[in-house]
């Protein structure tokens, strides 16, 4: 996420606070990670001031929320510096999300120092973390859900298994995707604020137990689901798959991409909530950032040999390409 305000940073400590309630796990670690928003120099206005914000609120938690004596704290603030990128014009984060999550996972498999501001405690990560839950700004975490999701990794069907030469699952997967849906009220605010537009597009709203064991073609047929950037990674293998391999200010977004390496499983009966966009502007601005992350996976079908993927991984960004 982006510390940009205020109030935005506010709004983020509040879902982690959510996430933490929901999840009831004594062990998890709960972390922010977050950019400065994109500018002309690498240091800008009001920076230190938004930064100072984020880590008062984050100890704050830690402070009402205190992880038991001896252990990491349970709320975690993990920010980067700005990069400038040539393709960009700007000083931003590096790669973005793609980025965020790639030194993440490499600091959290590694044990070494990333490229992550040193904030003392509130910045430190538990050693020997398995598994890693990514969730977008706007995600809910239902209660169970993390527990439902670590014991479907914990079969030894789904346990990861790597090729001799490290960079290739052959069996079992290293990302596990659950099923989205939307919320019963707008998650931005509230049912009576709701614009005409949300009402329009989220359809039926709501976990519906009766439907939840729902279907996924790719993964009941192919044995693989889609990634789409919300779901439980397992640490060491994405780390051993990608780190280092893909090209540099090249993709602007690769969840498919990803979940096509790493081998991706969608478990329909596991369900994270996340709101539709409320306006068609902010719609079409994510249709047309992915479109272009789309676009951006061409060379990587073109070229085989340094991405080696299943037949049906390529077949499915050829067919966004296609629509």
């Amino acid at each position: 996420a982006m510390l940009s305000d205020e109030a935005t940073t506010h709004q983020l400590l509040n879902h982690l606070l959510l996430h933490h309630l929901a999840s009831n796990e004594a062990h998890a670690q709960f972390a922010l990670l977050t950019d400065w928003p994109d500018a002309p120099a690498a240091h800008a206005q009001g920076d230190e001031d938004r930064l100072a914000n984020a880590r008062e609120g984050i100890e704050h938690l830690n402070r009402t929320h205190p992880a038991t004596e001896g252990s990491p704290h349970r709320f975690l603030l993990l920010h980067r510096a700005r990069q400038y990128s040539p393709t960009q014009q700007a000083w931003m984060g590096w790669e973005r999300k793609r980025g965020k999550l790639e030194q993440l996972v490499a600091t959290m498999a590694t044990g070494e120092p990333g490229p992550f501001m040193d904030l003392g405690d509130a910045s430190r990560i538990a050693t020997g973390t398995r598994h890693l839950l990514t969730l977008d700004s706007d995600t809910r975490l239902p209660p169970g859900q993390l527990r439902a999701l670590v014991a479907v990794a914990a079969h030894p069907q789904n346990q990861p298994v790597l090729d001799a030469s490290g960079r290739y699952v052959v069996s079992g997967y290293g990302i596990l995707q659950p099923r989205i849906t939307t919320p019963l009220i707008d998650t931005t605010t509230d049912a009576a604020s709701a614009t005409p537009y949300h009402w329009l597009m989220s359809g039926q709203q709501g976990m519906d137990p009766y439907s939840a064991m729902a279907s996924d073609v790719y993964q009941d047929l192919f044995g693989e689901g889609s990634f789409t950037g919300k779901g439980l990674i397992n640490v060491a293998v994405l780390h051993s798959v990608l780190n280092g391999r893909l090209p540099p200010e090249q993709v602007l977004s690769h969840d498919l991409l990803e979940g096509a390496l790493v081998r991706c499983a969608v478990v329909s009966d596991v369900t994270l909530v996340e709101s539709e966009p409320s306006r068609a502007d902010v719609a079409r601005s994510r249709l047309h950032r992915w479109t272009r992350g789309d676009w951006q996976l061409l060379p990587f079908l073109l070229r085989s040999g340094p991405w080696p993927m299943a037949t049906i991984n390529r077949w499915k960004m050829w067919d966004n390409l296609r629509r």
